[in-house]
């Protein structure tokens, strides 16, 4: 469930006299919750200014639904009952006013350095030796992704960046409040962008939870355990994989957060993964997706002429078109889902030809994959590439996903086994302080899979530029410290 400032927690026990009223453990417990509530992750699907705790998460952290409730007999987390099966949202979490309020205050009281705690109040003290990748997995099985030396526990992120992100937030917000003149910023590009795809109230909140992040990740690069500029980062492995980060960390920030925090470093990620997976292992079963493989060879022309067709946006459609892979019901509002996405647009979205031509490539590999896996079960159950099993009885868009994301993973380890001076793990994608040699990676992927995967670059920019002869960038007039 990741770390928190011990400080955060002496913060909320001072505004609100109950919290002392816990053990450590269960105190340690709802501040955690406080502490990560602005998280994307947990970010509520409907209601903007609340958050949610999926069961799994709220039970993985108090126990069970009764223990939550008992430990929260004082309404540190207000609960408001109601959810929807057909719209997919969950119950509403929000903090009670005062624990709000102090979290709101925290960081204009507090500078640091801070005292890391975890989710049962136990000091963070040694992390020499301690490992990135825990030994068990999130259902108690024994992890089966590789702990090498390329990630460690404790990496580096660029302190200066988040700083002036943090000013240029703040410089926006006082702008669409109505309280200064339009800035000029490094950032206005994603500011527009993101007015013009969620409206102004949106966009507000978006630079709100965004200064929250990039302060709680300054907070974690300033403590009495790690050296300044580094932060402890720490992976579980999910039941089909992938390593998911604890708590609120680089995986779980909105996207400009984590470009700021590694600006200056390379980001590389699998190009369209899952349907170049999901093609390749059909093609391996003597299925031809000959509408998938128009898709990958043109994709960035088909997402236009869709967005141009139905009068959505080109992210909304490549977001669609993913959702497709997953079989989520058309006619709820899950999160992700088409319904989600497209909104009004989507029966539209669904009723274009090339997506109904691609949806039946989909649902013929993944009855296909499926069926395939159903009959090859070691010891009852389905095992995936990174050798995570899966109950064959599962609905097909379950066992897809399995299959799916056991390679990604598998090829993410791969890629791991030569990757160096990682900062990041995503799901299909990962970011290095220097350059990787991807076509080796692709190289050893394909021997080992037989998939031809192609890998993407990018240099991190935000404020540094692309030298790689100067550690130390300049950027009007400003020096930039690199915790690396």
């Amino acid at each position: 469930m990741g770390f928190f400032p011990k400080q955060y927690q002496d913060h909320l026990e001072a505004n609100d006299a109950n919290l002392g009223k816990l053990s450590t453990a269960d105190k340690a417990k709802v501040c955690n919750v406080a502490w990560c509530s602005n998280q994307k992750r947990l970010q509520h699907h409907v209601d903007p200014d609340g958050f949610t705790m999926y069961y799994k998460y709220r039970n993985d952290l108090f126990g069970s639904k009764r223990r939550f409730e008992a430990i929260n007999r004082h309404k540190f987390i207000e609960v408001e009952e109601v959810w929807s099966k057909q719209y997919g949202f969950t119950k509403i979490y929000r903090l009670k006013p005062e624990l709000q309020v102090a979290n709101d205050s925290f960081f204009r009281e507090h500078t640091g350095p801070f005292d890391l705690i975890d989710e049962k109040g136990r000091a963070l003290r040694k992390v020499k030796r301690r490992r990135a990748i825990r030994s068990v997995d999130s259902i108690g099985n024994p992890a089966r992704s590789i702990n090498n030396l390329s990630l460690q526990f404790a990496v580096p992120v660029n302190v200066d960046s988040l700083r002036l992100l943090v000013e240029e937030l703040k410089l926006w917000e006082g702008h669409l409040g109505g309280e200064t003149g339009r800035p000029r910023t490094e950032i206005d590009r994603d500011v527009v962008d993101k007015l013009a795809d969620k409206g102004l109230d949106e966009t507000v909140r978006w630079l709100d939870r965004c200064i929250r992040q990039s302060e709680k990740i300054l907070a974690y690069a300033h403590t009495t355990v790690l050296l300044y500029g580094y932060i402890a980062q720490e992976y579980e492995e999910k039941p089909a994989g992938r390593l998911y980060s604890s708590g609120l960390t680089l995986q779980t920030v909105h996207k400009l957060v984590r470009r700021a925090a590694t600006d200056g470093c390379y980001e590389y990620d699998f190009a369209n993964c899952h349907y170049t997976i999901l093609h390749h292992l059909a093609k391996q079963e003597g299925l031809v997706c000959s509408t998938i493989i128009e898709y990958l060879n043109n994709k960035q022309r088909i997402r236009q002429e869709i967005a141009q067709r139905i009068g959505v946006s080109i992210k909304q459609v490549k977001q669609a078109l993913i959702s497709l892979i997953y079989g989520a019901p058309f006619s709820a509002y899950w999160e992700g889902s088409s319904k989600d996405i497209m909104g009004d647009q989507c029966d539209l979205f669904l009723a274009d030809q090339f997506v109904e031509s691609l949806h039946q490539d989909v649902k013929d590999a993944r009855n296909l994959l499926v069926g395939r896996h159903r009959s090859r079960t070691h010891k009852g159950k389905i095992i995936n590439a990174l050798h995570k099993s899966i109950d064959p009885d599962r609905k097909p868009r379950e066992i897809l996903a399995h299959i799916l994301q056991g390679m990604e993973a598998r090829m993410l380890e791969i890629c791991r086994e030569v990757m160096t001076k990682t900062v990041l793990l995503q799901h299909d994608g990962w970011t290095c302080q220097e350059r990787q040699d991807k076509e080796l990676m692709e190289q050893r992927i394909l021997e080992t899979t037989r998939i031809p995967m192609s890998i993407e670059e990018e240099f991190v920019t935000l404020y540094s530029r692309n030298d790689e002869t100067s550690e130390t960038l300049d950027t009007q007039g400003v020096q930039l410290h690199f915790g690396w």
